[in-house]
């Protein structure tokens, strides 16, 4: 057995650890992350007072830039 892969004491069983090992703690925490983004990203409701839609149109950016021209309008989204 490789000495550098061996434990220094009984108690230091956990490192280091095999790469494969390594990288699967790894996916399994990325992977645990992503779950919980997509999970947020579906169940949180966008604050109503700072929520923007993307503007399809001109008119509508015409229209949102006016509206924001009212300075509370613009700072409940600062």
């Amino acid at each position: 057995m490789n000495p550098v892969l061996t434990p220094r004491r009984e108690t230091d069983v956990r490192f280091p650890m095999a790469m494969a090992k390594f990288q699967k703690k790894v996916l399994t925490k990325l992977m645990d992350i992503h779950m919980e983004v997509r999970r947020l990203g579906r169940c949180e409701p966008p604050l109503s007072s700072a929520h923007l839609e993307p503007q399809q149109t001109m008119e509508e950016f015409e229209r949102e830039e006016k509206r924001l021209k009212d300075m509370q309008a613009f700072e409940s989204l600062v």
